[in-house]
């Protein structure tokens, strides 16, 4: 009996043995919520099949404007850019299209009716509006230049975003599609997110206009010499701003995290650096003012003009 007795102990500690080991493999293959999203999103929208998934950790730059994690698909062909929690998709890439452009048959050219057919499934999912009025096209060309056209053809399709009737700075949609193959090459959405000061004007466009115009005479001290501004609208414009600044940085890194924005006055300057030198030349900026406090939010520089 007592053989016996220790022979069960041994069957039933081999047992939550084997249990344990199992779900400790189960743990491991199973897969983060990043990831199940990208899976759905291809095979749902783009119907494509999935050998390989890889997620790695985000790379902010200005084009996604989110915390996000980036998945490389089936050994790198596809590149999707999902939050970090799942729940929504920013962008796509189709990497092997760049590769193969110039094998694809030169086909007559997709209609711009027809392309935005094309990308109603993607609107759907990402629950945009699918009235075409409210989308911009453009056909460009692509890759090298033949004495008729450009050697592909591209459709972009986008979309600008606006809150309480103010546009929206640096998000939006937009996407690009195949003009031959009707290919998917890539889509960048930046959804609205919710200004942190309130649409309240306690400043006005011409003060704005007198702190913008401080602001670069001071960041560009030492070389500017004359300051005029560049919109005719006396009124001004408030839009919803980021708080990116690259005003008198040479090399002004995006990839510090997801901006902030603002209802901000959009305040367009021009200037002269190194006057009356052989470094002579024009430069265009555009300063976003805070409404409520005055504060610079951001502003970016055009040069050589």
């Amino acid at each position: 009996m007592a053989k016996i007795h220790i022979g069960l102990d041994a069957h039933l500690i081999l047992l939550l043995y084997s249990l344990i080991h199992l779900n400790c493999v189960i743990g491991q293959t199973e897969e983060t919520q990043p990831i199940q999203t990208v899976r759905a999103f291809l095979s749902d929208v783009l119907s494509i099949e999935i050998s390989e998934v890889k997620e790695h950790p985000g790379d902010l730059f200005l084009e996604i404007r989110s915390d996000h994690k980036i998945c490389l698909i089936n050994n790198g062909s596809y590149s999707v850019y999902v939050s970090e929690d799942g729940s929504v998709v920013y962008g796509y890439n189709n990497n092997t299209w760049y590769s193969r452009v110039y094998d694809e048959v030169h086909a007559e050219l997709i209609t711009e009716s027809e392309v935005f057919d094309m990308a109603v499934p993607l609107l759907k999912y990402l629950g945009l509006t699918l009235d075409v009025s409210d989308y911009e096209f453009s056909l460009r060309g692509f890759g090298l230049k033949t004495p008729d056209n450009y050697q592909q053809q591209v459709w972009r399709i986008s979309r600008r975003f606006y809150l309480n009737g103010k546009i929206c700075r640096s998000l939006g949609f937009s996407c690009l599609i195949s003009a031959t193959s009707g290919d998917l090459i890539k889509f960048v959405y930046n959804p609205i997110k919710a200004p942190q000061n309130n649409l309240n004007v306690q400043v006005s466009y011409k003060e704005a206009c007198d702190i913008a115009s401080s602001y670069i005479s001071q960041v560009y001290a030492s070389t500017i010499n004359e300051i005029s501004f560049a919109n005719g609208d006396s009124e001004g414009k408030i839009v919803v701003a980021p708080d990116d600044n690259e005003l008198g940085k040479a090399d002004y890194n995006y990839a510090l995290g997801p901006p902030s924005m603002y209802y901000s006055w959009e305040v367009k300057l021009r200037f002269v650096e190194y006057k009356n030198t052989e470094r002579e030349y024009s430069s265009s900026c555009i300063v976003y003012v805070n409404i409520e406090t005055g504060e610079v939010v951001g502003g970016f520089c055009l040069r050589k003009l």
